[in-house]
């Protein structure tokens, strides 16, 4: 499938009109976190805004600071939470809604009735004008986020990510892929070729549900395939090898897709949840390498070799303490597949392993010094890498 832009990231940031404070203000919120509306781009024809939480962090030494926007799961709203745990890290953070809801009447998830689109996934879209689909329109919504923290002087417009959950993720691909500003990627759990996915289909994401001419549709306008190799920024993938919503066959196609390897980590297990996929350790240790303009490659297991069974391995990240091989003897469904885990021998830089016997898929995992979990990706045991 050829890759291709879904829309052009300076037509977008054209509809970007500025922010204002919402007038209602959620008990309990931190003195630094702000209920704000921004501009977006028009839903059939209409203008339309996004409500966000913007929380911004003491400012450094040099005065500038780097940024992230947040992007949450289909089922969530604007967190206010993680965009504070951003803040005390150091960045500016906005956590959008995608969702076309705000705080508001004391509620968290109230209808924003401007806020465009709802219904994640967009799968029963097809018929609309492809701006006017919720992918199209929360991507926009990102990008447009990243303009406004663009536009504070306290905030380096070049060191500005951003991070998705679930089909927060799915957005972050549309956004980053779309446009080349941002300075790194992080997303948690989601991968492509999703019209592919078992779990997608049975929620809608078929032929037998969409018919024949919008699931086509779909996999040839909307699904994140099309416009991950055009990332720029360094990319984060993390979740867990039994991850309930994405197929892990998928996420491993997934990442062969970018144009420079990102960087994986893959937990044999991690529950699917907002909680879950924000606070990862790995991510923030990622961001700040990323602004730092540090090498973020140092985080990737290196070449792989097989030899009679034999895995082994360059290690590019240092101090770590602890080598395992994940391994299944499972077949069929990846959602069904158990993963066990075994220790691997740490020599210097290199990692090595034997395939445990019946071992269907393996990949290695490494623990570094601050705890940090980094990963290479599924291989299939009956070939060498």
């Amino acid at each position: 499938m050829a890759e291709r832009q879904l829309f052009d990231a300076e037509k977008i940031e054209q509809y970007y009109r500025g922010f204002y404070l919402a007038k209602e203000r959620k008990a309990g919120l931190a003195g630094n976190v702000f209920p704000v509306f921004y501009g977006s781009i028009p839903y059939r024809g209409e203008e339309c805004e996004t409500f966000a939480y913007l929380a911004l962090p003491e400012k450094g030494e040099g005065g500038k600071v780097p940024g992230v926007v947040l992007v949450h799961g289909g089922n969530g709203k604007a967190e206010h939470v993680w965009a504070s745990a951003w803040a005390e890290r150091g960045f500016a953070a906005i956590a959008i809604d995608i969702n076309a809801q705000k705080y508001a009447d004391g509620q968290d998830a109230a209808l924003n009735a401007a806020g465009g689109p709802v219904g994640y996934g967009s799968f029963d879209q097809m018929n609309e004008k492809t701006e006017d689909t919720w992918s199209y329109h929360s991507a926009a919504s990102a990008v447009l986020a990243r303009k406004l923290l663009a536009g504070l002087d306290f905030v380096d417009a070049a060191k500005i990510g951003i991070a998705g959950i679930s089909w927060g993720g799915y957005v972050s691909f549309l956004a980053a892929g779309n446009c080349d500003q941002f300075a790194f990627c992080s997303v948690s759990y989601t991968s492509a070729y999703l019209y592919r996915d078992e779990f997608w289909k049975k929620e809608g994401l078929s032929a037998e549900k969409m018919g024949e001419k919008n699931f086509a549709a779909w996999a040839e306008r909307l699904d994140p395939s099309l416009c991950i190799p055009n990332i720029a920024a360094p990319t984060l993938l993390i979740r867990g090898a039994d991850d309930v919503c994405f197929d892990q066959r998928l996420w491993t196609e997934t990442v062969g897709l970018f144009k420079d390897p990102p960087v994986l980590s893959l937990y044999p297990s991690l529950v699917h949840d907002q909680q879950s996929g924000a606070e990862r350790p790995e991510i923030f240790a990622f961001a700040k390498a990323a602004v730092k303009g540090e090498d973020v490659s140092a985080a990737r297991i290196g070449a792989v070799t097989v030899r009679e069974g034999e895995i082994r391995a360059k290690v590019r990240s240092s101090g770590i303490g602890k080598a395992i091989l994940v391994y299944t003897k499972s077949v069929g469904s990846a959602y069904r597949w158990k993963w066990e885990e075994q220790g691997a021998a740490i020599c210097g830089d290199s990692v090595s392993v034997k395939i445990p016997q019946g071992a269907t898929h393996w990949y290695l995992l490494v623990v570094d010094k601050d705890g940090n979990r980094w990963s290479g990706n599924v291989a299939d045991a009956a070939s060498d890498v």
